[in-house]
């Protein structure tokens, strides 16, 4: 969901929308406070366009997951890395939004986010979690864990 103001506004269309899909991903660059928990409220559930810590923290304080982004153009590896540990792990997941193929090519895809997640310093068993189960639980599939 990219209109966050259609959301904050509860406008009736966007309410329609949300109530098609179970899983629902949002697009909340910098929101925060009160706007951010009419959106959660919404039943926004996910964001990718965090930038900052702080933001990344405050989204997964609010129940959010986090999707950490390294794409071609956003790369949050380096900032939000350190807001993943192992009470957050369960809802952070990679994302490579835009990722150009040359890239793909060059460095990978999920695998290069987490190489780069482990030179940050997070325990490897957490960067493979989060590519793995906490991916596949925030999409909705069978992972036999309980």
């Amino acid at each position: 969901m990219r209109d966050v103001p259609g959301v904050l506004a509860a406008s009736e269309t966007i309410r329609k929308k949300l109530r098609l899909f179970a899983v629902r991903d949002g697009h909340a660059p910098q929101l925060s406070g009160k706007d951010l928990n009419v959106y959660v409220l919404a039943g926004l559930q996910s964001d990718h366009e965090s930038t900052g810590l702080d933001e990344a923290r405050e989204k997964l304080r609010r129940g959010m997951y986090l999707y950490v982004r390294e794409g071609s153009t956003e790369q949050s590896i380096d900032d939000l890395i350190p807001g993943v540990n192992g009470r957050t792990v369960s809802r952070c997941c990679f994302a490579t939004d835009d990722r150009h193929a040359e890239m793909l090519f060059l460095e990978g895809h999920i695998d290069h986010c987490i190489r780069k997640s482990i030179e940050c310093g997070l325990y490897a068993e957490l960067a493979i979690q989060m590519a793995t189960l906490s991916a596949a639980e925030r999409s909705g599939f069978p992972t036999g864990a309980r």
